[in-house]
């Protein structure tokens, strides 16, 4: 029942190939995953940007503010009567 010397060659030969292959497939995986990861940062940092572009264009003196007297501006803005929808929340 004993395999032969060739056997195990063979078998061994064969099993670091499907491992060699396993292991180019998760490269591709990480890569794929990294790249979907790098393109939501990516569209986070546009919406971030024009938003910010278009704040500054509607009111360029927030372009002296610092970043805690912008957020402190915005949550004055967003609980303003005017703001609120008609059941009183934010919309």
């Amino acid at each position: 029942m004993e395999k032969s010397l060739e056997q195990l060659k063979q078998e061994y030969e064969k099993t670091t190939f499907l491992l060699e292959r396993e292991k180019r497939r998760m490269q591709r995986l990480k890569n794929r995953q990294a790249y979907l990861e790098r393109g939501s940062r990516k569209q986070r940092m546009h919406r971030l940007i024009t938003r910010g572009a278009a704040i500054e264009s509607i009111a360029p003196q927030t372009k002296e503010l610092t970043a805690e007297l912008l957020n402190t501006l915005i949550e004055k803005i967003t609980v303003h009567e005017a703001v609120k929808g008609e059941d009183g929340s934010r919309e």
